[in-house]
This record gives structure tokens, sequence and C-alpha cells, in this order.
């Protein structure tokens, strides 16, 4: 498993009364970030409950926020028991903001919130309602840290650019497997499903997926585009003429 070093991030304010916003492009491991934070706190004792808010099962669940104090009481003993709320693709929850601050404000001594979003323009959207109340974490792709010590089974200690001797040190040191990996994560990115495939096809396959997900539902829909054709030939455009003047 690759190791995320935003969970450090994350972890100090488990258990505080903020709303916790996991907000990244789609495909960058937020689901899995959310599965982590899940396990670690199931070891410790706590009580987690998991939605998938795109899951049909789930969508008379997070119809209103009395029907989902209904379900956490019928069936996680609330608000008796204080428990993490993990809600995932929260963003396609009608008036999520509005949605989470008002159960957020009833109930933010009982529950702790923790929600993923994958559309930042659904997610700006709603983030309004939630001022002061939520923490924000931009989860981004692979880095080529995370991607360097899961590719050479390794953990290395952050460099900072100003140490220059230290830096040369670690490049003489890691000279061989430093530029192997980073030929391998200029080509095929930071996708964590693409880094994990070992087949170079397959890694074709699933770029191409996400980039045609990309433009169908978070471009296309978004802004209602009929010429989808004509679009698509537009970021082909666009993509050949980085950089220059269009």
């Amino acid at each position: 498993m690759i190791t995320r070093e935003v969970l450090n991030k994350i972890s100090p304010w488990l258990g505080k009364e903020k709303v916790l916003v996991l907000k990244g492009a789609r495909q960058v491991g937020k689901t899995t970030i959310l599965k982590i934070l899940k396990e670690r706190l199931v070891k410790q004792g706590s009580k987690v409950v998991y939605l998938l808010a795109d899951d049909f099962e789930n969508q008379s669940i997070l119809e209103s926020p009395a029907n989902l104090e209904m379900y956490l009481r019928q069936f996680h003993n609330f608000p008796n028991e204080y428990i993490y709320l993990m809600i995932d693709e929260f963003q396609v929850i009608e008036q999520a903001g509005l949605f989470l601050k008002n159960f957020f404000d009833k109930y933010k001594d009982k529950v702790q919130i923790i929600v993923s979003g994958s559309s930042s323009l659904e997610i700006t959207k709603n983030s309004e309602f939630l001022t002061g109340r939520a923490i924000d974490f931009d989860i981004r792709r692979i880095t080529f840290k995370e991607y360097f010590d899961f590719s050479n089974k390794t953990k290395t200690q952050r460099i900072e650019i100003n140490e220059i001797e230290k830096l040369s040190l670690f490049y003489k040191t890691f000279k061989n497997s430093l530029e192997a990996s980073l030929k391998e994560y200029v080509v095929f990115g930071g996708y964590p499903e693409v880094i994990t495939t070992k087949n170079i096809d397959d890694k074709k396959t699933i770029l191409k997926t996400i980039l045609k997900t990309y433009i169908e539902k978070d471009v296309v829909n978004f802004l209602k585009i009929e010429n989808v054709s004509g679009f698509n030939n537009l970021i082909k455009v666009l993509a050949y003429q980085t950089g220059n003047l269009v």
C-alpha cells in the first residue's frame, strides 16, 4: 500500500468539533484514505459509520438530516454513543453544505463528520454553509516522494530544498533508483491505481478511463455542453499548445 503523507495532517483533527472535508480530483485515493482512517479508529475502539452517498441504498438515508438521524438511532445507538460518520462523495447529496451544517450544529458533541468529494465545482458551491465549521484537506495525486518510497520499498525522510548537501548526498546514494523512478513517474503520473498496476497497456487504459470520466462528468454535464466531440477536439488542441500562445 502507498503511504500517504496527508494522513499525518488529518489525524490530529480526529475527535474535534470540526467537519473534515477531503477534496480532490477523481481517482486520487480519497476513498482509500477514508478506509485507512476507519481502520485506525476501529482499532482504537471507536464506532465508525461509513456511507457512500451515490449508492442507491443510501439515498433515502441521506435524503434529509432527520432521515440520517433516524438511521443512526436505529442501527448505531446514536446519540448515546459517539460516532465518526464518514460520507463518501458527499457532493451528490441535495444541498449538501446545508445538510451537513444542520446536522453538525445539532450534534457536534456527539458525532464527527468526515466527508470526501470529487467534483470541485460542486464542493465549492456547498462549502459556504460550512464556513468556520470545516477543515479542508486537498487530496492530490501521489507525490514523487510517496511514489519513490512505494516503488523502492523505502521510507525516506523529507529533505528541504535549501539543504543542498543532504540533497546532493541523497542523489548520489540513490541515483539509479531516483532516475528510473522519475522516468516512470513523468510518463504515467501519480494516480494510485495507475502506479500499482504493473502492465503498461493496463496503465494506459486506466488513464484513458479517468480522462473520459473527467470530461463526461465534471465538465460536460456541469457546463451542459451539447457538442461533446467538438469539446474533446478543443481539449486536444489546448493540450498540444501547452506553454504557447493560442
